[in-house]
């Protein structure tokens, strides 16, 4: 849904060079796409999947619950990098198809951030790119508006990895559009819980009861909004236990008024990673092409700032009772099941189902 390439010059006349390469290298994607490539990357895209699944310890388990948390027929249903399923049935036609209908001129944005003046890079741009043209008519986009996905209640969903000596725990539910007002008490909020080292989160599971190396939550923000998840990777004897002081802390930061301290670090924590953010050239470039993906400019940097000086203990108890719904959640556990899910189920956070691993690779 959103695409971004980056690529690095030199000063002066290596631009022009580097856009040159960049240029070639998209004109001749379309001839690049026979039967007999498709054929290896849909190879390529199984092995990965299977990799990921089978050989990592634990996975790559964050499509798995993004596609749990939103249902069938949500642009977020499906892993974005495919799997065998989605790919069978495709052939060099369709993929030529969907490449000029999506990737096109009037959808393309350049950014670049350097010593050069502005008349310079739009010289260098329209050299190489000015006579780009896309036939037919452009394939529709997801909408902005936030598509509201309500989960009904808590799920739990098992995996099985047998002999683990960790059990890997996400814990997610739909999340919320970039370009809400909450966005800064959210960021707020989050950091607190589970989006720095000494979050709640954290602090709990890793330092308190030493059930896990680290321990973390957060927003995904995307054209349409991504989902909130909370995960650790935690000692299998303690899963049910873990499970216990997530969904604790969960609740606490809804029932509880944090403290002016609790906040004011968090504020402090949001506001002083903001320059990291713009320290250099890639970093500024990246900057602009988020802002860019949701309709926001720069000056959206320093309104952010000021808005999260001024977020209050109230204001992140708001917005925690709004989008933190620990009873209308996604719960996914991979783990050794014999030994650790009869002590889950005895939580009674909800109905539970086991995961074939290989319906997941697919």
């Amino acid at each position: 849904l959103n695409r971004t390439n980056y690529f690095e010059t030199m000063p002066g006349h290596e631009l022009e060079l580097a856009l040159r390469l960049e240029a070639d290298r998209m004109a001749s994607l379309l001839p690049a796409m026979t039967q007999e490539k498709l054929d290896n990357q849909r190879d390529v895209v199984k092995n990965e999947r299977r990799w990921s699944v089978d050989n990592q310890p634990y996975g790559d388990w964050d499509e798995t619950i993004q596609t749990l948390v939103y249902p069938a027929g949500h642009p977020y249903h499906h892993p974005p990098g495919g799997d065998s399923a989605s790919t069978a049935n495709l052939d060099s036609t369709l993929v030529r198809n969907f490449y000029e209908r999506v990737y096109r001129p009037e959808r393309t944005t350049f950014i670049v951030v350097g010593d050069l003046a502005a008349a310079q890079a739009r010289r260098a741009i329209q050299s190489r790119f000015g006579t780009w043209r896309a036939p037919g008519v452009a394939a529709p986009l997801p909408s902005l508006t936030a598509q509201t996905v309500a989960l009904p209640t808590t799920k739990v969903y098992l995996v099985d990895k047998p002999d683990a000596a960790q059990s890997v725990i996400q814990i997610g539910w739909p999340g919320v559009d970039r370009r809400s007002p909450d966005y800064a008490a959210l960021m707020v909020m989050n950091t607190m819980l589970g989006g720095s080292f000494t979050s709640r989160l954290n602090m709990n599971l890793r330092e308190t009861h030493g059930y896990s190396y680290g321990a973390r939550s957060g927003f995904t923000f995307r054209r349409v909004p991504g989902p909130f998840t909370a995960s650790a990777a935690v000692r299998t004897n303690v899963t049910d236990s873990s499970l216990v002081e997530f969904f604790k802390e969960l609740r606490r930061v809804r029932d509880e008024r944090a403290t002016n301290d609790d906040i004011e670090r968090a504020r402090a924590y949001v506001e002083l990673g903001l320059p990291g953010d713009l320290e250099g050239t890639t970093q500024v470039a990246s900057e602009i092409a988020e802002l860019h993906g949701f309709g926001l400019t720069l000056a959206e940097l320093p309104r952010f700032a000021a808005q999260v000086r001024s977020v209050t203990p109230a204001d992140v108890q708001r917005v925690a009772r709004k989008y933190l719904t620990p009873d209308q959640a996604t719960v996914v556990i991979v783990g050794d099941l014999s030994k650790v899910r009869t002590s889950v189920d005895a939580l009674g956070l909800g109905p539970s189902e086991v995961l074939e691993v290989k319906t997941l690779v697919r």
